[in-house]
């Protein structure tokens, strides 16, 4: 079948969400949402050998990242649809503003090799040690990772099961910004600023960049990606009983 040029982006390769898990210097949990990442082959770090790695790629700057930057490790937590509304919450409140982020909080669980914590509730938590940090000059930075210490859900391991059982009771979330694409949820530049604008009205803010604050415009239109793409979901979802 032809094939025709269209618009740069990852329509029918989404990736799958995760919670990014650092502890603040007080030894208090912190979570944030993330969804650019993937795998590589990484190096021997401690003569333990070559093994499964990750790359993880975080735009802007936020607590997670400085968490990241000064400790070195973090969880990756696996988001299903239990989790995803919890995953949202943490997607759009950020560390640095909000001190009691945490007080909607998950089952917490310090790693099994990494002090880092986890989420019980996550089918697989994976720990991760940074090796490499590559950063380019849009304030996007890229985390090499290994893969230190790994949990998954007991029944996932069960090989009796036929794997696409498995996979198919993980449920999984894919990254909400393929429904976004797919739905023309993403607002433009026009529509950005007067939502911005608006905002900043409404908080009794005196200017936009007061609002704003260290956060980009790119920022704010995941926000509202996240936003607009929920309530989609919500307004479209069919509930079936079995």
């Amino acid at each position: 079948m032809k094939k025709v040029q269209v618009k740069n982006w990852n329509d029918f390769c989404p990736q799958q969400l995760f919670l990014y898990g650092t502890y603040r210097e007080d030894g208090t949990p912190n979570f944030g949402l993330f969804c650019w990442f993937s795998y590589l082959n990484a190096p021997d770090l401690n003569g333990e050998g070559d093994g499964m790695g990750v790359m993880a790629c975080i735009g802007g700057e936020k607590l997670t990242k400085d968490l990241i930057r000064k400790n070195g490790v973090f969880s990756a937590n696996l988001v299903t649809e239990e989790l995803l509304p919890l995953a949202d919450y943490y997607g759009i409140v950020g560390g640095r503003e909000h001190k009691d982020k945490l007080r909607f909080s998950p089952t917490i669980e310090k790693g099994v090799v990494l002090d880092v914590p986890t989420i019980a509730e996550s089918p697989v938590s994976m720990e991760l040690k940074v090796f490499k940090e590559i950063s380019f000059d849009n304030k996007c930075d890229i985390y090499l990772c290994k893969i230190m210490g790994e949990t998954m859900r007991e029944d996932l391991t069960n090989k009796d099961v036929p794997f696409i059982e498995r996979f198919k009771s993980v449920k999984q979330v894919l990254a909400l910004q393929t429904l976004a694409n797919k739905e023309g949820l993403m607002r433009t530049d026009e529509e950005l600023d007067k939502a911005i604008s608006e905002a900043a009205t409404a908080g009794g803010y005196a200017t936009v960049e007061e609002l704003m604050g260290e956060n980009t415009k790119e920022d704010y239109r995941e926000y509202y990606m996240f936003e607009d793409t929920i309530a989609f979901l919500v307004e479209n979802a069919v509930i079936t009983v079995e």
